[in-house]
């Protein structure tokens, strides 16, 4: 018997799946309808079918009263392995499921609500071996925990009614394939879904407020749409979502916060939202686009926003971004190629850190100051120009740049930093805009040139020889 009813299971699911559409994250309102219109109809069934009033309210569950209502405490001495919650009990009706009142039940298959259930409590089923929920239309909430851990949980189907789902209520759900949400749910709390691996598609519509993490490390789902009324992408609330390929934006977020999109590196054909005004640090770490086109409206970019990014091959800015000092944007994107920084920008650090393919790159003449490690490690870049302004370069600044021939740097210039040409085995030439005494009394710090090749410095008044 118990095979036939996972047979009939299976079938359905198959069924449902193929009409929920491709793998996906969708706030798409035509698409989620028609699902909902498929699935939900006055009477609920299980899914091999069966109609939920043919079945017999389990016996022996545990009540606590509250006034004129009961909520649900616990098993008791019911040995049901699918349970089924009565709409009442001692002729009032049930409510709620309290918390952790199945927590733990590893028993226990199944669940039915009866319809009168408005909340689930925090953890109640948490840790249970639950496969398959049948809701009630008078829910309002999911609460905190609610089903986390369920490892053997594959379709939840929420009815309309619902408005909120509340922290980790899905969470590390791994084996959870498909959620139905319905347009009434307007809340997905922090890490609602977290580490639900096997999460390949979800409908929204009309989410207004995400959580942080709510779909952190969801490995398997394709594309991700975010509707018009979401304002901030929270942090981490797609990190790891390593297969979507689409990612589409509505006009109203403003803002990306930290390392929201962190690891989505399989993303392409990208557009920044015209609304956007602030990216948080991190947010595009391991980004899967070629090519990057900043907003012109952009305001502040934080650190690190696109490290790791191995696809990236060039980014657009805006001309002017005001940034009094940008750090670590470019870490480690090993393809990129050619930038130009927009103007405005004051100091750099780490900007380029093993960027070795950068060949091409033009700074501000708002530059003042050029910190440490600013193109360490680019091994393809032959020349570089520093604009007149820039007062300090920092320490190993150009170290092992390895195909560095010629450098280019201005009299205001007073100081250089520890190693700033260190391992650069191919350097030629320093063109100096000032005086052969200035470049002599200039501040440097200790291994200068250590490792270079002999190179030539050309100052405004002579040249000066470096031999080894």
């Amino acid at each position: 018997m118990k095979k036939l009813f996972t047979l009939l299971f299976v079938v359905c699911l198959s069924v449902l799946l193929a009409s929920c559409g491709d793998t996906s994250v969708e706030m798409n309102e035509s698409s989620n309808s028609q699902i909902t219109e498929n699935v939900y109809t006055d009477e609920r069934m299980l899914p091999d079918g069966t109609p939920v009033s043919d079945i017999p309210d389990s016996q022996g569950l545990k009540y606590t009263q509250v006034g004129k209502k009961y909520y649900v405490a616990g098993r008791g001495s019911c040995t049901d392995r699918v349970i089924v919650i009565p709409n009442e009990h001692n002729g009032l009706p049930v409510t709620a499921i309290m918390d952790d009142a199945f927590s733990g039940d590893e028993s226990l298959e199944g669940i039915v609500f009866g319809k009168h259930l408005t909340h689930i409590g925090k953890d109640a089923f948490a840790g249970t071996d639950i496969k398959y929920v049948v809701f009630a239309s008078e829910l309002k909430r999911i609460g905190e925990g609610a089903f986390v851990n369920c490892r053997s949980l594959e379709t939840v189907l929420i009815p309309e009614g619902v408005e909120v789902i509340e922290c980790r209520a899905f969470y590390n759900c791994q084996s959870l394939k498909t959620v139905v949400i319905p347009e009434s749910v307007c809340e997905i709390q922090r890490i609602a879904f977290k580490n639900c691996y096997a999460l390949e598609s979800i409908y929204l519509t009309n989410i207004t407020t995400l959580g942080d993490g709510a779909f952190y490390d969801c490995k398997s789902l394709k594309s991700i749409s975010i509707p018009d009324a979401i304002t901030v992408i929270p942090e981490e609330a797609f990190h790891g979502c390593s297969s979507v390929e689409t990612l589409t934006m509505g006009d109203g977020v403003v803002e990306f916060g930290y390392q929201c999109f962190k690891g989505c590196a399989s993303v392409k054909n990208f557009k920044f939202p015209s609304s956007l005004k602030i990216i948080r640090a991190s947010a595009l770490y391991c980004f899967g686009e070629t090519k990057l086109t900043l907003p012109e409206g952009i305001e502040q970019i934080e650190s690190q926003v696109f490290d790791n990014s191995h696809n990236l091959e060039t980014v657009v800015f805006p001309e002017y971004f005001s940034a009094e000092w940008a750090y670590g944007w470019f870490d480690n994107c090993s393809k990129l190629k050619e930038i130009e920084l927009p103007e405005g920008i004051e100091s750099i650090d780490y900007m380029f850190y093993k960027c070795v393919s950068l060949e091409k790159v033009k700074l501000p003449s708002t530059l003042k100051a050029i910190y440490d490690r600013t193109f360490s490690e680019c091994h393809s870049i032959t020349e570089i120009s520093i604009p007149e302004g820039v007062e300090y370069i920092g320490n190993m600044v150009f170290e092992n740049c390895i195909s560095l021939k010629t450098i280019t740097i201005p009299a205001s210039v007073t100081e250089l930093g520890e190693s700033i040409i260190y391992g650069c085995s191919s350097l030629e030439s320093i063109i100096f805009g000032g005086t052969v005494e200035q470049w002599n009394s200039m501040k440097r710090g200790v291994y200068f040139d250590y490792g270079t090749a002999n190179y030539t410095v050309y100052c405004s008044d002579g040249t000066i020889e470096k031999e080894n």
